[in-house]
């Protein structure tokens, strides 16, 4: 995707470039709300809104990855924005280092810390939503999260994350474990969705379980291949 996106950016001739996901829809005045922001604002997102209000599959996947960004979230600067409602001046995408496609995953997050490189503030904008509609198999949602928790241990070896601290010692698991519920319990709060949080915590918490699985064995195949490449 990031690979796709910076050539798009490259031959776009507009002065704005509005990035979205294929699995999800831009809510009626998303391109009104860029309009108006962007003039003042050089690089903007916004609420990731779950479009699947009808499985608990999908609640829990939004839920764990997605209700930090939420509609009742206060306008603020913010570190990144998830590129699924990501927007930014062209001219300052392009002096970046855009999506980097030597990393195929969190590629957003090595987009928004590239902009504040260069001096960009990204702005989080509450009227700026779009929906998105995500897993509602459980299969797919177990496969998501352990993708999801190698990427996440990936992303630390490159950006300073709390997780990358607890990979150091055997009590890993049950300790982000904990740190991710809790944290994932006080944004249900914030986003308004604690009694869809409380329907869905048995599926939050295996998903959570997964996610720790994924980034410890991520962990443990790196440090074999950088092992390897030293013998060798």
């Amino acid at each position: 995707a990031g690979r796709a996106r910076n050539i798009g950016a490259k031959h776009a001739s507009g002065k704005i470039l509005a990035f979205i996901d294929a699995d999800c829809e831009a809510r009626p005045g998303w391109l009104e709300v860029i309009s108006k922001k962007i003039p003042v604002k050089r690089s903007i997102g916004g609420p990731i809104i779950n479009g699947n209000k009808n499985s608990l599959v999908s609640w829990a996947e939004y839920l764990i990855e997605f209700s930090d960004f939420h509609q009742y979230k206060s306008p603020s600067i913010v570190p990144f924005v998830p590129s699924a409602n990501q927007v930014c001046t062209t001219s300052d995408f392009l002096m970046s280092e855009g999506f980097p496609e030597s990393h195929n995953v969190s590629q957003d997050v090595f987009l928004g810390n590239s902009l504040r490189k260069i001096g960009v503030e990204i702005w989080y904008v509450p009227e700026l939503q779009i929906n998105h509609y995500g897993r509602t198999q459980f299969k797919e949602f177990l496969d998501n999260m352990k993708r999801f928790g190698r990427r996440s241990y990936r992303n630390s070896e490159a950006i300073p994350s709390i997780y990358r601290k607890f990979a150091k010692t055997k009590l890993f698991v049950p300790l982000v474990f904990v740190v991710k519920l809790v944290a994932r319990t006080r944004t249900a709060i914030k986003a308004k969705k604690l009694c869809i949080f409380a329907l869905s915590l048995p599926l939050i918490a295996i998903g959570i379980l997964v996610f720790c699985k994924g980034f410890y064995e991520e962990r443990n195949d790196l440090k074999d291949l950088s092992t390897l490449d030293k013998v060798g």
